[in-house]
């Protein structure tokens, strides 16, 4: 599972995230999210892998790819709220500036169709400022549409 940014119709790459709480068949991870930008969850599953998600009681959308031999990237980017598909960003879900305002603003389900076993993962976003303060590690530096490649010449 990757925890991946957009700015815009941009790809910015991986999100860092700290796990602070774990227990069998439960994790909780803080990610730090910007305004200005949206989170999507990458999980490169097998076949029978089932993958779910909601922000508390709204779901989240769930597409999947083919990813190789009997793999599967699901990818999960957008919250359904009043009947449209939103990104994940500071408009659409809950991002904690203060410790004692942590909440589950995201659960991911993985679950194998096969075995019955099933993983649950809270993502908790918070400002980058208290994912610093709580991690003891920087944000990710603030990134725009025009960061990407511009197509000039590589060395």
């Amino acid at each position: 599972m990757s925890f991946q940014r957009r700015v815009g119709s941009a790809n910015r790459g991986a999100i860092p995230y700290v796990e602070f709480d774990t227990s069998f068949g439960w994790s909780r991870v803080l990610i730090p999210l910007r305004v200005g930008e949206a989170l999507w969850v990458a999980v490169v599953t097998e076949l029978q892998i089932i993958v779910e998600g909601h922000a508390g009681e709204r779901p989240l959308g769930v597409e999947k790819l083919p990813a190789g031999n009997q793999e599967n990237l699901q990818m999960l980017g957008a919250v359904l709220d009043q009947g449209r598909w939103l990104p994940i960003d500071t408009n659409s879900v809950v991002v904690a500036d203060d410790p004692d305002t942590i909440g589950d603003g995201l659960t991911v389900v993985v679950s194998n169709s096969l075995t019955a076993a099933t993983q649950r993962i809270a993502i908790a976003p918070v400002t980058p400022a208290l994912y610093s303060e709580l991690s003891g590690l920087p944000a990710p530096e603030i990134t725009t549409e025009r960061d990407g490649y511009g197509g000039w010449r590589l060395p």
